[in-house]
């Protein structure tokens, strides 16, 4: 279990004032996915509210911390998440991040559509053997002054994202030495170069597809990719839900040769360049749904897992959108006030140790009064208990922060004084006062709720 304590006062920043400074704010975010929402639970009055924001805001513009020092505590705790020797997924996507409303901010770059401005933010996220997520390995936040990423001390030129997925497995292996890695991309990454390289470093991958009129070899004779997919035996091997949905799934796979030149950088005058010939394995997923295909993947891999093990290990790669999710909707990226680039990569790092302690809690051991506690405080963060709404981290932070709000205003006014001004207030309301007659709506009770009850001592 991650020791979030440990490792950020580990962390040589300088001065133990950050470690101690980085060490609320992270505590706050995971409470309530803001900087000051540990003041909810600690606060004393105004000057303690004012006094650590303030102190946030000068530590985000602290020039002198560095995002090599400030992602060491992430990097150190996967470390200790995932053994030596051990299988581990890396999950490398790009988000945009919109601040078009933002005009104080003027580092922006174009996003989205050709009226967006704002970042791009680049992750690799590492899942463990079973496809749970741990925390980014590491990260870049591409600004119009270049890209902000925890591997260098200061901004570089942006080139492509080809070359930053690059740079993101070449970080992945220097800090998880001798663990067995397997990078996994969405097809805005099949990339002929990059497939070369991953080969060539002896690096594993699951790549989906997106040239799929790129010219092959299929025994031996020139083809595109497209008609070696459509030759390839299909094959039902079950059912699977997707979106509420069932669909028939269907299983394919061939192995393709690429020959051709790859033509990276041809938009700015680079000429094609050729390589060596690169044996692929190709396999195909297809889910069907009334008789019609609906879905499919072409996956690019070499790995010699299964084919129904390689399209889960795909299935996988939505865990880092569920990272962006949870930063820009629990955490609120876009509505961040600081007013560069700069200053939001520094929040980013403290942003995703919160992440990293809020996967760990999703993920706990099945203890049964772990459990219990678990789906207490979604429970408490308005998790329904139903099947088809696993736990997710931002009902986790919302319940923890109600229930860590709620021991501050006992710990603050006592149990008598909060039930007599309750009264009161309900009285003047004209509602039914707490505790007396019947409740005024019955909390909602699934077969998944289990209700917590801490063991005796």
């Amino acid at each position: 279990m991650l020791n979030l304590e440990q490792v950020i006062m580990a962390t040589p920043m300088g001065d133990a004032r950050r470690n101690k400074r980085a060490l609320e704010i992270v505590t706050a975010l995971i409470q309530g996915g803001e900087p000051g929402a540990a003041d909810h639970v600690h606060a004393t009055g105004e000057a303690h509210t004012w006094a650590h924001t303030m102190g946030s805001f000068r530590f985000f513009s602290n020039p002198a911390l560095r995002l090599t020092e400030l992602y060491e505590p992430c990097r150190q705790a996967l470390a200790e998440l995932v053994p030596v020797g051990a299988r581990t997924y890396v999950v490398y996507d790009v988000s945009p991040v919109d601040y078009s409303h933002h005009d104080a901010k003027r580092d922006r770059i174009q996003v989205g559509n050709e009226y967006g401005q704002g970042y791009e933010l680049f992750s690799a996220l590492v899942l463990d053997a079973e496809g749970r997520p741990l925390g980014p390995v590491m990260q870049e936040l591409r600004t119009a002054d270049g890209c902000l990423s925890s591997e260098a001390s200061e901004p570089f030129p942006f080139v492509d994202h080809y070359e930053q997925v690059e740079r993101g497995v070449r970080a992945a292996r220097f800090h998880l030495p001798g663990r067995e890695l397997v990078g996994v991309m969405d097809r805005e990454f099949d990339d002929l170069a990059l497939h070369r390289r991953l080969s060539d470093a002896s690096e594993k991958s699951v790549i989906r597809a997106l040239q799929l009129e790129r010219k092959v070899l299929l025994d031996g004779r020139p083809t595109t990719l497209r008609n070696a997919v459509r030759r390839a035996h299909r094959a039902v091997v079950g059912t699977v839900e997707r979106e509420g949905k069932e669909y028939e799934m269907r299983l394919a796979e061939t192995h393709v040769t690429f020959h051709g030149c790859s033509w990276r950088g041809h938009k700015r005058g680079q000429p094609p360049r050729k390589g060596k010939p690169l044996p692929v394995r190709v396999v195909i997923v297809e889910l069907y749904r009334g008789g019609r295909r609906a879905h499919q993947w072409v996956l690019l891999t070499n790995l010699d897992d299964p084919a129904d093990k390689v399209a889960g290990i795909y299935v996988w790669r939505w865990r880092v959108e569920r990272l962006f999710f949870l930063v820009k909707v629990g955490i609120h990226l876009p509505r961040w006030g600081e007013q560069n680039g700069e200053r939001i990569a520094r929040r980013l790092a403290l942003t995703s140790l919160a992440a990293m302690a809020i996967y760990q809690l999703q993920s706990m051991p099945p203890d049964p009064v772990k459990l219990a506690l678990v789906r207490w405080i979604a429970t408490l963060g308005g998790w329904l208990g139903r099947k088809r709404d696993p736990i997710g981290p931002i009902v986790l932070m919302r319940g923890m922060l109600r229930f860590l709000e709620t021991l501050a205003l006992i710990e603050e006014y006592g149990i008598d004084a909060l039930r007599a001004a309750g009264t009161e207030l309900a009285q003047a309301l004209g509602l039914p006062v707490p505790g007396v007659g019947p409740p005024l709506r019955k909390p909602r009770r699934s077969s998944r709720s289990v209700p917590f009850s801490p063991p005796g001592p």
